[in-house]
């Protein structure tokens, strides 16, 4: 397949077309035609399959009481429609928006340190003798 492909690809520089674009198109080209026959290939095992009954092959609900939730089909015109949301079902559905101050009274205080910044490079703090970035930076 693409392995042809590769090998006989460069002759399309001889006339005068892009081997790489040349190259883009047969592969797409393979690549749907492999798609195509595993679709049908897949749709031939579909329709080859056939049921077999037997007794025992009831699994794990075989001896629980089948039960459907109708007697008889439901009509389409029958079923209700889902009910659409008022204006004051989507205040109740929905929680309140909170209203976030800008103010400096309710912005949170920054982070300070008590000791000065270790570098990366600078000597670990817990005396390792390591550099801070191979020891405790990790």
């Amino acid at each position: 397949g693409i392995d042809h492909l590769r090998e006989g690809i460069h002759l399309r520089g001889y006339g005068q077309r892009d081997p790489l674009v040349e190259y883009q198109r047969e592969a797409y080209d393979m690549f749907m035609s492999m798609i195509d026959s595993i679709r049908d290939d897949s749709l031939g095992y579909i329709f080859r399959i056939q049921a077999i009954e037997t007794q025992n092959a009831q699994g794990v609900f075989g001896s629980v009481p089948r039960r459907f939730v109708h007697d008889s089909p439901v009509p389409i015109r029958d079923i209700n429609p889902p009910r659409t949301l008022s204006s004051g079902d989507i205040d109740m559905a929905m929680p309140p928006r909170q209203n976030y101050n800008t103010s400096q009274e309710s912005a949170p205080s920054p982070i300070k340190r008590n000791e000065p910044k270790v570098g990366r490079n600078d000597a670990c703090p817990c005396g390792s003798g390591k550099k801070y970035k191979k020891c405790c930076g990790k």
